[in-house]
C-alpha cells in the first residue's frame, strides 16, 4: 500500500510522517485505517476509532441484486458430482434429493453471509432455508438439471440462471431479505519506513 500521497516526510531520508486526521490535531497518527483498497486514514492513539471494522451496515433491497448473486456462486461452485448427481447424469444415472440437499447447503451458506433473512422480524433458521431451498431446486425441470452439467455453454447459462431465478423468487415469496456491506479488515498501524 503506498501512503506517498497522504503522508509528509521529516527530511529527504527520514521516516514517512503520518498526522492525525482529527481536526486540529497535530499528533504523529500511527493507527491506520481504510476500507477496502480505499485510502489509508491516519489517527493518534487519542483519535483512533473505537470500533474498527465498522459495524455492519443494513441496506433495504429492492432489486436483490445481491441476494441474486448470491444464489448464483453457491450454485455455479457446488462441486461438479454433486451438480451430476441432481441432474441424473451421475453414477446412479437417476436424480438423487441428497444431491439437491447439498446444492442448498451450498447456496444457503454463500447467501447467508452477507445477508440476512428473517420472517416477521425474528430470523430464519438456516435449516429450514436449506428445505425450501432442496424442495424448489427438486421442481427443477429434470432438462434443466441435465443443461445445468451438460456440454452447450449457452444452455448451461441459461439453466443457472433459471434456477437462480427460481430459488430467488421463493426466498422473497417467503421471507424479508436484508444485505449487509461485507466487514473489512484494518491496515493496523503504519510500519513503513522511508529510505
Amino acid at each position: 500500500m503506498s501512503d506517498e500521497g497522504t503522508a509528509t516526510r521529516r527530511s529527504a531520508e527520514g521516516p514517512w510522517v503520518h498526522l492525525c486526521e482529527q481536526p486540529g490535531c497535530t499528533k504523529w497518527g500511527g493507527w491506520g485505517f481504510a476500507i477496502g483498497k480505499g485510502s489509508s486514514n491516519w489517527f493518534c492513539y487519542e483519535h483512533k476509532p473505537a470500533v474498527w471494522p465498522p459495524a455492519k451496515t443494513a441496506y433495504p433491497m429492492s432489486d436483490h441484486k445481491n441476494l441474486d448473486q448470491g444464489i448464483y456462486i453457491g450454485l455455479v461452485t457446488t462441486r461438479e458430482p454433486i451438480k451430476r448427481a441432481f441432474a441424473g447424469t451421475g453414477q446412479s444415472r437417476r436424480r438423487e434429493k441428497t444431491s439437491a440437499a447439498a446444492i442448498a447447503r451450498s447456496i444457503v451458506e454463500s447467501i447467508l453471509r452477507n445477508h440476512r433473512i428473517e420472517r416477521g422480524g425474528e430470523p430464519v433458521d438456516e435449516a429450514e432455508i436449506i428445505d425450501v431451498l432442496t424442495e424448489e431446486l427438486w421442481k427443477v425441470p429434470e432438462q434443466t438439471a441435465k443443461d445445468l452439467v451438460g456440454v452447450d455453454a449457452n444452455k448451461r447459462d441459461a439453466a443457472k440462471a433459471a434456477i437462480t431465478q427460481a430459488l430467488l423468487a421463493a426466498l422473497l415469496d417467503r421471507y424479508d431479505c436484508t444485505f449487509f456491506m461485507p466487514e473489512y479488515r484494518s491496515m493496523g498501524a503504519s510500519t513503513h519506513k522511508g529510505r
